[in-house]
């Protein structure tokens, strides 16, 4: 399903207009069985071939995985480490988005993105505040 008008990331996701994300909805509901939260999407941008800057977009595409832990809202980011590995090819972007903690101030959160020949194109990893409750 298409984030847009009516799904629940729309008021956060903004990027409708220029790219087509599909979030795997099932990765988005709240863990439950005390393992760490995992986030998957689909994404490619509208009407073009992706190409460098979309792949590192992508990278920081999806919610933020404290939204597994119901802790949603505005997570800044503190440091942000990216690397380009290769130049998408054409065609539908992978994201696979984890975590190793949720502690109760701070996150860390790593995307590995993959195009459609199954290459890693983009890693990333961040630490960021969790949102206020």
């Amino acid at each position: 399903m298409p984030i847009g008008p009516g799904h629940q990331l729309a008021g956060l996701v903004h990027l409708g207009e220029g790219c087509d994300v599909r979030p795997v909805l099932s990765t988005l509901r709240s863990a439950t069985d005390g393992r760490p939260p995992v986030i998957q999407l689909w994404a490619r941008p509208r009407g073009v071939a992706p190409d460098a800057l979309f792949a590192l977009l992508c990278g920081d595409l999806s919610a933020p995985v404290t939204f597994a832990v119901d802790r949603t809202g505005w997570a800044p980011t503190v440091a942000l480490t990216a690397y380009l590995r290769a130049l998408p090819a054409d065609g539908w972007l992978r994201v696979l988005c984890t975590c190793v903690e949720i502690g109760q101030d701070w996150f860390d959160e790593d995307h590995i993105v993959v195009d459609r020949l199954g290459r890693i194109v983009v890693q990333t990893r961040q630490l960021a505040m969790v949102p206020a409750q």
